[in-house]
């Protein structure tokens, strides 16, 4: 190694080295005479008693010098004269047989950079007498650089003469490339534990000793200057989870430990987060623990995806029987509602029949709302202007919300229209606002505001309604829209914004909620526009069409028994002569036995085939006829060609009899 220059503080420090450098002079001098008296050969014996020539140790050099990449050279001062080592030539890159050794062809192989920095080093070596490490890099005549450091040690004579400079240069290339290769994996597994939120670590238990990557420091919220310790890795833990942590670490030095747990971690900042640990054990010669090494893993969302990937799951169930029971007890409705109504035309508007008539309209919208939850609701959709949407829901909100809760609007201007079914949009406001008064007993204000983003290349309006109450934390808010959970005890059902959600969801909207303990809550439904269409009047249309008196044969398809005879009972009430067929295999019967049949009610969902297939196969007879289809749960759009009519459970009598009159319109007969 080569000696450094160093800054000297006082007169003593500068002569004791003084008297070191002189010492070191008269050593080597020393050494240069005991060299010079053996120009022959001889031999020598190790310490082990291998006898070894001086020839042979220059071999085992050249070989120490090839393997180790170390080039030696020699600078004879007073004649000028240079020698190289083979390995010299190699990293210069000359021939040995062609090229002689010089100053010259030395600086010639220095980086043209790097040359005038060498030159100036050498030359203060020597007016120094003391030679400084020099790191550089060699330009070879094809283009190849080497990078190389040199050390040099100045020889003296008995009288202090500079006579000789020897050093070394050491070929670092190799070494340097693996070291950028090792740097580049190192940059790579950072990377990729970032990106995987990940972090890795050491601990020996002898010494005690910590190690984190960088990875760690950063989930840990820890600056990487921070001094590691058991400790500081235990304070990180969440107070609920220390103990447990504390235990297991325990119970792992003795040999009994897990592999892999969960643990809450807290970051200085305050932030939480749920960690992953893995703990592999390393083992010393003695068969004993000497270390461990693991790695902590940031699951925190993968923990929420999996929390709501469970609650998808429950709400897809949930909504699956709701729609189920919604389509069996619609068929009730039909056949309980039908029959009122029929009753009603000759008992006239008893009490009993009024008060049964309510119920069944109630009833009525428990499964629109059963309905809506599983995404099942018909939809009938119109182009609507959002802003009149509002204000329209606001007035028959008024009448209901109470005097403590003040209903502020505030509209956006130039809305592009919506195509929404108006009656459960109109639904899923009331919901909304409802729930804003009960979260506000003692009064407050309710805000309803309209605007418009534009994400995606694509406008939305967003609607949204927000109050001054309590607010919702972060486990409140993550339950909200799980059906049948409710804050209001047995006041509430637990339906009201699981169907609101389905509702906007059903509209091919989104709904988002900002929420905080103390900063009320914000809901807001965003729907996409229709700018290319223009909106319709929502005002309530007051005439009914009249009803046809035209007798006709009418083919009825319906496999539950109540439903097609309440339907039958109407039909005849008016003067048609309805053909009942429980089974689609009776359908077909009753279609090829009576020619004259211009209209089918069918059923849309039935056991043997859906009413859509059974129509399919009656217009290969190639006879014209209507259709009007009876369903459940189906929305609009869905089913059979166009201008085929949909009529949804549960229906009244009229309803069935002005679908019947505009299907007879059309009738080609």
């Amino acid at each position: 190694m080569g000696v450094r220059g160093m800054e000297v503080d006082d007169d003593e420090e500068l002569l004791s080295l003084r008297r070191e450098v002189q010492a070191l002079r008269q050593r080597v001098a020393e050494l240069q005479r005991r060299t010079a008296q053996h120009d022959e050969p001889e031999e020598a014996a190790d310490p082990a008693g291998v006898t070894v020539t001086t020839s042979a140790r220059e071999a085992l050099l050249v070989e120490a010098e090839r393997i180790a990449h170390v080039g030696s050279w020699v600078w004879d001062v007073g004649t000028g004269s240079v020698f190289w080592s083979d390995e010299m030539f190699r990293i210069l890159g000359y021939d040995p047989c062609q090229q002689r050794a010089s100053s010259d062809a030395f600086f010639e192989r220095i980086h043209p950079d790097d040359r005038e920095r060498v030159q100036s080093a050498a030359a203060k070596g020597v007016s120094t007498g003391v030679a400084e490490q020099v790191d550089y890099r060699v330009a070879l005549p094809d283009g190849t650089i080497r990078y190389v450091t040199m050390n040099g040690a100045m020889l003296f004579d008995q009288g202090g003469q500079l006579r000789r400079v020897v050093g070394t240069v050491r070929d670092l290339t190799e070494e340097r490339a693996l070291r950028q290769k090792i740097q580049a994996s190192l940059n790579l597994l950072e990377e990729a534990q970032s990106i995987a939120e990940m972090g890795s670590w050491t601990f020996e238990l002898a010494t005690l000793r910590t190690e984190w990557s960088v990875g760690l420091y950063r989930l840990m919220g820890v600056p990487p200057e921070t001094p590691l310790s058991p400790e500081l890795f235990l304070s990180l833990i969440a107070p609920e989870d220390r103990a447990r942590m504390l235990d297991i670490a325990q119970r792992g030095l003795r040999g009994d430990w897990t592999d892999e747990l969960e643990c809450n971690f807290i970051r200085p900042n305050g932030g939480a987060w749920l960690g992953r640990l893995l703990a592999v054990p390393e083992y010393s010669a003695a068969g004993q623990i000497a270390e461990f090494r693991g790695t902590v893993h940031d699951i925190t969302e993968q923990a929420r995806l999996a929390q709501r990937l469970t609650q998808v799951g429950k709400t897809e169930a949930v909504t699956r029987l709701a729609g189920g029971i919604a389509h069996d007890f619609n068929n009730l409705l039909t056949v309980i509602g039908a029959n009122l109504e029929l009753w009603a035309e000759t008992a006239g508007t008893q009490s009993e029949i009024v008060d049964a008539r309510r119920a069944v309209q109630s009833a009525r919208s428990l499964t629109d709302r059963l309905l809506a939850l599983g995404r099942r609701a018909p939809l009938a959709k119109r182009v609507v202007d959002p802003n009149e949407l509002v204000r329209r829901t606001v007035e028959l909100l008024r009448r209901v919300i109470g005097d403590r809760v003040r209903l502020v609007l505030a509209l956006g201007n130039h809305l592009p229209p919506i195509c929404v079914d108006p009656t459960l949009l109109e639904q899923a406001l009331i919901n909304l606002v409802i729930n804003a008064r009960d979260a506000m007993p003692h009064g407050g204000a309710v805000t309803l505001l309209t605007r418009t983003r534009s994400e995606a290349l694509r406008a939305w309006v967003e609607i949204e309604v927000g109050d001054d109450g309590p607010g919702m934390d972060a486990d409140l808010k993550s339950r909200i829209f799980e059906p049948f959970f409710t804050t209001k005890g047995e006041r509430g059902t637990g339906l009201g914004l699981p169907t609101v959600l389905a509702t906007v969801e059903q509209h091919g909207g989104t709904m988002e909620v900002d929420s905080e303990r103390g900063k009320g809550a914000r809901f807001r439904i965003r729907l996409p526009a229709e700018a290319t269409s223009r909106p319709v009047s929502l005002a309530p249309e007051v005439t009914r069409p009249e009803l046809t008196d035209v007798s006709q044969e009418i083919l009825v398809v319906e496999d539950e028994p109540l439903v097609a005879a309440v339907i039958a009972r109407t039909l005849e009430r008016k003067g048609h002569q309805p053909l009942l067929a429980h089974r689609p295999s009776e359908a077909l019967r009753l279609w090829e036995a009576h020619p004259t049949v211009a209209l089918v009610i069918c059923d849309v969902s039935m056991a043997e085939m859906q009413g859509p297939e059974l129509v399919q196969l009656l217009r290969q007879s190639g006879r014209a006829f209507e259709v009007i289809y009876v369903t459940g749960h189906h929305s609009d759009g869905e089913l059979g060609a166009p201008g085929d009519r949909i009529l949804t459970k549960p229906f009244s009598p009229r309803e069935l009899l002005e679908a019947v009159s505009a299907s007879a319109r059309r009738s080609p007969r």
